[in-house]
């Protein structure tokens, strides 16, 4: 099994209502209250299967990271594409490499 490292840009519109809500102090809302918390679901999930090393965004709310455990590149790939969040339009595009876990 080899990690891989997942770099996925946050859409346009979730930037927006994540920035609002935070401004409001409030939940996400409408279609991307609901596609967040299957986001976070679908993570927890992976990291409670062994799957997921670690996951989160930049401080900027830009583009996001996930550290994956998988057999090959291919179901790493199929691990981020299969997320609610990337298939719902959270995230514009996402990058998969190996990632060399030095430290």
């Amino acid at each position: 099994m080899a990690t891989y490292v997942a770099t996925l840009n946050i859409s346009p519109v979730f930037r927006e209502a994540h920035s609002q809500a935070l401004k409001s102090r409030s939940e996400l809302t409408g279609d991307v209250g609901h596609w967040a918390e299957a986001h976070l679901q679908y993570v927890r999930d992976l990291k409670a299967k062994g799957k997921m090393v670690a996951a989160g965004p930049t401080v900027a709310f830009t583009w996001a990271v996930m550290l994956l455990k998988a057999d090959s590149l291919e179901e790493a790939r199929a691990m981020v594409a299969n997320d609610p969040g990337v298939k719902n339009g959270l995230f514009t595009d996402f990058n998969l490499e190996p990632w060399y876990h030095m430290v």
